[in-house]
């Protein structure tokens, strides 16, 4: 029980300065002793899963799907307008060569 009492939360402030309070003041607001801002104090226990960054690589991978699809269709578009050239110019009896 001793070791619970003691128990510090180490964080760091934007201006670099490294702060451990007591496990007590997890997730309050205080100064930081360095520069004065205004800092809050994280969780003793943070989330052992944050959906974040999962979201972020969904997004991703949906923004990519979306990019393959657009250039998919540019290349059906370029296809369809190569092949009606060709066969116009068959057609029209055009020899390119």
């Amino acid at each position: 029980m001793e070791g619970v009492m003691n128990k510090k939360i180490r964080f760091r402030c934007a201006c670099g300065r490294v702060t451990a309070v007591d496990h007590r003041f997890a997730g309050c607001r205080g100064r930081c002793p360095r520069c004065q801002a205004v800092v809050r104090v994280p969780n003793a226990h943070p989330r052992a899963y944050d959906p974040r960054p999962r979201r972020r690589e969904e997004r991703r991978s949906q923004r990519l799907v979306r990019r393959s699809n657009a250039l998919r269709r540019v290349g059906q578009v370029f296809t369809v307008l190569v092949l009606g050239v060709g066969v116009g110019l068959v057609v029209g009896g055009v020899t390119l060569f």
